[in-house]
């Protein structure tokens, strides 16, 4: 961003005055835009009220909004890694998991007591519903030990000797790991599992649960705090800098209206759909606002230089739309562009962050160029046009306040004369 305001302010000038451009003042776009102006101010109040409900309906989809995280997603549909994991979830068993540690290390218990402590735990767990089976060093020794105390010794030492390989036990035989595979329907449920174990498993012992399940629970949390986290900051930082730059604090925050307007229709239709934010996603949000300020504070800037020159709201509306609204549409239309190329990637999070940025880009249109001229074009007269107004009398509109000066001072003559 600073290096294109760098080129901008530099190389941009330079090269208009080397190479000037057509005049194109008058093409048919322009006259386009020029009636859709006249009709979104001559419709101001209609307009808004459409856009509003459109607004309201889409945007209550927000409250349904959630956050998934997959890493199969990640890999196009042909992927060969993809292809071997569906596999084995259709024919075997699904590849989602838990690991549940337990910690033995504040309790000076023989092996055998330990070895049963842990399959009781594994047992517990494998009644859940939702769990498929689990595994832990205490699956490989039989139910029941061998009564001679010579074959227990030797069972012992051959299970104390590989368990370096086998991942079940660390530090000696302190820390003991229970991996449990969910099944095929728990999926979806996967957090509400994992609360179930954790009120299932015995509490005098420190047990943690841990896992790609835990990380993954974990990583969504994430995501959706930091969607809202980074919209809200953008949304304030933008703010503050869009009342100082307009010196206006009604200006600044009627400037913010439009610019809201894309990420409640695109990610309210997100909740309605049931399509959760995930990596590709959660960023679009901030930096679609802060894309769609840039043609907002553009039609701002040229209205508020017209409604300061005389021109009442709604015709500085229509001035100000005439002069940006084709720039801010080709413009629109340019990144949008640019942001679909990014879908044809074969990486899944930036495919769907190039689709959601041109959705994104494309609803800001709505915001800028009939939301934003259609506010503006509510704003109350002036007070002098207002006691001009009731001078005039009720009955008589603001154009004719010229004939009635002209008649005032043709008396004055005549009082001369």
């Amino acid at each position: 961003a600073f290096v294109s305001l760098i080129v901008g302010f530099g190389m941009t000038p330079a090269a208009l005055s080397c190479w000037a451009l057509p005049d194109n003042s008058h093409t048919p776009f322009e006259s386009r835009m020029s009636r859709i102006g006249f009709w979104v101010v001559a419709h101001s109040r209609r307009t808004v009220f459409v856009a509003v409900i459109l607004i309201v309906v889409t945007g209550a989809g927000l409250l349904s909004l959630n956050s998934r995280i997959e890493p199969m997603d990640f890999l196009p549909a042909d992927n060969r890694v993809r292809q071997d994991v569906l596999t084995l979830e259709n024919k075997f068993a699904s590849t989602a998991s838990i690991e549940v540690v337990v910690d033995f290390g504040g309790l000076d218990l023989p092996f055998v007591e330990k070895l049963n402590r842990v399959r009781e735990i594994g047992t517990k767990i494998e009644s859940h519903p939702s769990i498929e089976y689990a595994v832990s060093a205490a699956t490989f020794f039989p139910e029941r030990l061998p009564g001679d105390a010579f074959e227990v010794a030797a069972l012992l030492g051959k299970a104390q000797s590989k368990q370096g390989e086998s991942g079940f036990l660390a530090d000696g035989d302190r820390y003991w790991r229970i991996s449990a595979r969910f099944s095929e329907n728990a999926a979806k449920r996967d957090q509400e599992t994992i609360a179930d174990l954790k009120a299932m498993v015995p509490s005098d012992l420190p047990i943690r649960f841990t896992g790609v399940a835990m990380l993954l629970k974990h990583a969504q949390h994430q995501i959706f705090d930091g969607f809202w986290e980074s919209f809200s900051t953008a949304f304030l930082i933008i703010s503050v800098v869009m009342i100082i730059s307009l010196r206006s604090f009604t200006a600044g925050l009627i400037a913010m209206i439009p610019n809201l307007t894309p990420v409640a229709m695109v990610f309210g239709l997100l909740g309605w759909f049931d399509m959760p934010v995930e990596i590709g996603t959660m960023m679009t949000g901030s930096i679609a606002l802060g894309l769609a300020v840039d043609g907002t504070f553009h039609y701002l800037v040229r209205y508020k230089d017209h409604y300061s020159r005389g021109d009442c709201s709604a015709r500085a509306a229509r001035k100000a739309l005439l002069m940006t609204g084709a720039a801010i549409f080709n413009a629109t239309l340019i990144t949008a562009c640019g942001m679909l190329a990014l879908g044809l990637s074969s990486f899944a999070p930036t495919a769907r962050f190039g689709m959601m940025m041109t959705a994104l880009m494309l609803a800001a249109l709505v915001g800028d160029l009939v939301l934003l001229p259609a506010l503006l074009s509510l704003r109350p007269e002036r007070r002098k046009e207002q006691r001009q107004l009731m001078l005039q009398g009720p009955h008589t509109p603001i154009r004719q306040t010229t004939p009635l000066v002209q008649t005032s001072s043709a008396r004055t003559r005549r009082k001369a004369s």
